[in-house]
């Protein structure tokens, strides 16, 4: 027997002997209460210790059924938390469930959104490298186009040396031109006289 059904069973003696004690004091004449405590064995045995224990079942089997009743009592409890506690986990799995899809469906339309960027940022890189082989080819056409002018400024520099050179020659010989038309003259004056 365990210890709560031992401590069960002395309280029951104590009870009994209380509930004696007051039947004997209201009656003269005691009296035992006889289905509580059996004069003669249930089972006849050569063990006295058999038949004590026999005895003691037998004779609080309510201690038993108190017992019985706790377990029952203690089983639905039990029961009665697991059930509980399988409804709240399913609650709590059912909202972390919708957690974990709602996060889903934000990594779908991210990764979605983030293929877009992608690929516009790749047209984007076409659009600045074409614009970038446009810029080189507007500036090497600048460069070519500024050594052009240097050369043709030079050349400008060099036909108005040139010319400057042909003016001054020209002034030159058309002083050279009016002292030989004069010498000219002179002379047919002189032939001419």
């Amino acid at each position: 027997m365990n210890i709560l059904a031992k401590y069960r069973l002395r309280k029951y003696h104590q009870k009994i002997k209380e509930a004696e004690k007051a039947l004997q004091s209201l009656d003269s004449k005691p009296k035992e209460p006889h289905h509580i405590i059996e004069k003669t064995p249930l089972i006849k045995t050569k063990y006295p210790e058999i038949k004590l224990k026999k005895r003691i079942v037998n004779e609080y089997s309510f201690i038993n059924k108190n017992a019985n009743f706790i377990l029952l009592l203690f089983i639905l409890i039990l029961l009665g938390a697991v059930s509980g506690s399988s409804i709240f986990f399913n609650l709590k799995f059912s909202d972390l469930k919708k957690d974990y899809d709602t996060s889903i469906e934000k990594i779908n339309k991210l990764t979605q959104d983030l293929t877009s960027n992608k690929q516009t940022l790749t047209s984007l890189q076409q659009n600045l490298e074409v614009k970038k082989e446009r810029e080189q080819g507007i500036s090497q056409q600048f460069l070519d186009i500024k050594k052009e002018n240097e050369n043709i400024k030079q050349q400008v520099s060099q036909l108005t040396s040139t010319n400057a050179k042909l003016s001054s020659d020209i002034v030159s010989k058309d002083a050279t031109i009016k002292s030989l038309k004069n010498e000219i003259d002179d002379l047919k004056q002189q032939l001419g006289q």
